[in-house]
């Protein structure tokens, strides 16, 4: 049994969620009912009640891997799941065959619930029963795919032996693809400059933006302005979760067991100037144009998914192609495995 601890910073859950109502707000005719969430005492308690009974839904969801409030039973006093003014903290007690790739989905989808969950809330109190309904949906969308990745376990990993091997090589310094392993399996690296996502990210904002002419002068600003300031702190978080949702779905190849005894993660995201996907691949099929198509495609659904994300909340109505390219983006990355293999 190995213990995972999963932080919660209700202070970032409050600022993305006041972001989210300030341009729903600003979509309807300006209503100030939204942006009161930061504003008065009154406004904040509720807030707080909110977040308290989101926590308490998830321990219910949670119950079966979540350890007592008063710790282990190894006595370890870090070792608790608790409520805090700062947040809220969910200490699991996973199986050994647990990968750590899931805990990094897990806590992205803990933190949407909790962000999804506040939102709809503060809606419903606006009397926005529409769209609280609407984040009602996604909040349990999330609560489903918490219990989803708590319930899946990895298959049987390959020999410490080539794992040790392919770790004492090290990630390549110049290409995508590095022969790493003996006994028929490669150790491929793919490298993702967060750099690149901005630049393509702000290109395809600035080219909507202008098909839109001198109709909807707020949303052009909003696209304008999509990696600009604290936006730019939401779109590096859609990005993270971006990369931990594609490391689960090639999980075969990228999955790590959890760590002897405690491992950790929280809802900090890193300033990272380079995101990497290490895969573990048989090199009876995979190849250099393997890896290069992969790029491209992780790249794509990576910024189809942040247009998706950003377009969502300021011209809903433009966000369903980029829906439908990020789909096909994610189909596209599994076959290549499937068709690979299958050869």
């Amino acid at each position: 049994m190995k213990y995972e601890r999963i932080r919660i910073d209700g202070g970032s859950v409050h600022k993305d969620a006041a972001r989210i109502l300030a341009y729903t707000g600003y979509k309807n005719n300006g209503e100030m009912d939204y942006e009161r969430l930061r504003l008065t005492e009154g406004d904040k308690s509720s807030v707080r009640f909110i977040f308290e009974m989101g926590y308490v839904a998830l321990c219910d969801v949670m119950r079966r891997y979540l350890t007592g409030q008063s710790g282990a039973a190894d006595g370890d006093a870090e070792n608790v799941t608790v409520l805090d003014d700062d947040g809220c903290t969910f200490t699991l007690a996973l199986p050994d065959n647990f990968d750590i790739d899931k805990i990094v989905l897990l806590r992205d989808k803990i933190y949407a619930y909790c962000l999804h969950n506040l939102v709809g809330g503060w809606m419903k109190i606006c009397g926005k029963n529409e769209d609280a309904e609407s984040y009602g949906v996604l909040a349990l969308t999330d609560e489903n795919a918490i219990t989803e990745v708590l319930n899946e376990r990895k298959r049987p990993s390959i020999k410490a032996k080539a794992a040790l091997e392919a770790v004492a090589q090290g990630p390549p310094s110049h290409c995508h693809c590095k022969r790493a392993i003996r006994r028929g399996r490669d150790h491929v690296v793919l490298r993702f400059p967060m750099s690149e996502i901005t630049s393509d990210v702000r290109l395809m904002s600035h080219i909507i933006s202008d098909t839109l002419g001198d109709k909807e002068p707020q949303i052009r600003a909003h696209l304008r302005d999509i990696c600009e300031g604290a936006n730019s702190d939401y779109v590096r978080r859609v990005v993270d979760g971006g990369f931990a949702t594609m490391n689960e779905v090639m999980h075969i190849h990228t999955r790590n067991g959890v760590k002897a005894g405690w491992s950790s993660a929280d809802d900090v995201i890193e300033d990272l100037e380079v995101y990497v996907i290490e895969l573990r691949v048989d090199r009876s099929w995979f190849s250099e144009s393997t890896s290069r198509e992969l790029v491209h495609l992780i790249h794509d659904y990576i910024v189809s998914n942040v247009m998706w994300e950003w377009l969502r909340l300021v011209s809903p109505p433009h966000s369903i192609q980029w829906q439908e390219k990020k789909r096909m983006c994610m189909e596209r990355v599994i076959s290549v495995f499937r068709h690979r293999i299958r050869k």
